[in-house]
């Protein structure tokens, strides 16, 4: 699944529609206790959930809020490292 997504870059919407068909096909998704165990065993996979959850928080700022989407962007350019 998440291959998946990193490969074809789905908008919010089509990734939704992703992880809908995954959990239908693996039940054992739906077991919270099981994904905090992965959480848990697979660094990089926290790493990745919590950019995502990031970069989603900002993106909806940025659409509700338009004008706050360009002090984002400056912020995120100066942060970033040459």
């Amino acid at each position: 699944m998440l291959e998946q997504i990193e490969q074809t870059k789905p908008t919010p919407t089509e990734a939704r529609l992703i992880v809908d068909q995954a959990v239908e096909k693996h039940p054992l998704l739906k077991d919270r206790q099981i994904i905090e165990q992965a959480i848990k065993r697979y660094p990089p996979l926290k790493i990745r959930l919590q950019r995502t959850v990031t970069a989603v928080g900002i993106e909806t700022v940025k659409i509700l809020f338009a004008p706050a989407g360009i002090a984002i962007e400056a912020i995120k350019a100066w942060n970033e490292t040459e």
